[in-house]
Order: C-alpha cells, then sequence, then structure tokens
C-alpha cells in the first residue's frame, strides 16, 4: 500500500469537496500507523506523548520504573517518526504518501464506504459548537478541582501526583460533564 495511489491528485475544489473523506483516511492512516508499534510501545506512546501523563504516574500504572518508561518512549517515539519519515507526506515533503491522493486513489476504486465515515459532517458541526463551552466547563472544573487540592493541604512534603490523576480520570463531575456514565 506504500506507493497505492501517489499519482492521483486532486483539485482544490475537490479537496474541499471531499474533505470530510480525507480526514477519515488520514484518521485511519494515523491508526494504523500505531498498529505498526507492539501493544507496550502503543500504551507508552500514548500516556506520554498523546496524555502527556508524566513518567512517574505513567510507570505506576505500568509496574515499570520511571527511568524504563522514559526509554521505551523514547524507542516508541523513534521507531514510530522514522516510519512517518520514511512514508508520510504529512511529515516530509519529499515522500509521496498524501492523504488527498489515497483519497482520491480509494475513491476511485470504490473502497471508500460512504455509510461508514466515522464522524459525518452534522456530528462535526454539533461538536464544533459545542466543544469551546465543554472547554470552558471543564477549565473550570478542574481549576477548581486543583485549587481544592491547595485548601486542603497541610502543607508537608508529599507526592499528590497519583492522587490528582486519579481524582481527574475518575471524577464525577468530569464524567457528568462527558456523559461518561
Amino acid at each position: 500500500m506504500d506507493n497505492a495511489y501517489t499519482t492521483e491528485e486532486m483539485t482544490g475544489e475537490e479537496e474541499e469537496q471531499h474533505q470530510n473523506k480525507i480526514v477519515n483516511i488520514r484518521t485511519r492512516c494515523m491508526t494504523s500507523m500505531l498498529l505498526c508499534l507492539d501493544r507496550q510501545q502503543r500504551i507508552i506512546f500514548i500516556l506520554g506523548s498523546i496524555f502527556n501523563i508524566k513518567s512517574n504516574v505513567a510507570a505506576k500504572l505500568l509496574d515499570i520504573t520511571a527511568e524504563n518508561f522514559r526509554q521505551q518512549l523514547s524507542r516508541a517515539k523513534a521507531d514510530l517518526f522514522q516510519f512517518m519519515d520514511n512514508k508520510c507526506g504529512l511529515i516530509n515533503p519529499n515522500n509521496p504518501c498524501r492523504c488527498s491522493k489515497k483519497t482520491k486513489g480509494f475513491m476511485k476504486e470504490g473502497l471508500i464506504d460512504e455509510q461508514a465515515i466515522q464522524f459525518k459532517t452534522e456530528l462535526v458541526t454539533q461538536i464544533n459548537q459545542i466543544a469551546p463551552e465543554k472547554n470552558n466547563e471543564l477549565d473550570n472544573l478542574i481549576e477548581g478541582k486543583y485549587l481544592s487540592f491547595f485548601k486542603q493541604q497541610v502543607y508537608e512534603d508529599k507526592d499528590v501526583t497519583e492522587s490528582l490523576v486519579s481524582n481527574m480520570l475518575f471524577d464525577k463531575d468530569i464524567k457528568q460533564l462527558f456523559k461518561l456514565n
């Protein structure tokens, strides 16, 4: 699949018309790239690079040392980034792979299921309308949670990182805000 559809060009108008399909192909491609990592590398990459969880907290979650976590994260990044440097046109313009080219080729071959697009336009519009308000609510909610930690402190030397992450991940207000119940 590396060189498949590398000559299929879309006009600017076609790219605009098929933007949802292009984003869908890009999302699936990024997901597939993560699947090139083994399970442990994927978990470490997601925790460390996507969720930005500190190494000491992530290490506790995975029952490894913080140093081991950082080393494994470094290796996972190197593996993934090397693959992207050699394949992905978004990263290296000299690479022939482009999301729009793949999308046009997939459409031409009938490989895109119009009904299976992950995020329909109506949903994306709804998310774009709701997201700023929810983001502000989350900021205020989290700020309040952080401040409550300071108010509860007896100002002794102790690490609250694990408690903070646990409280944020499983907090009933955050679950309710994102309807995770």
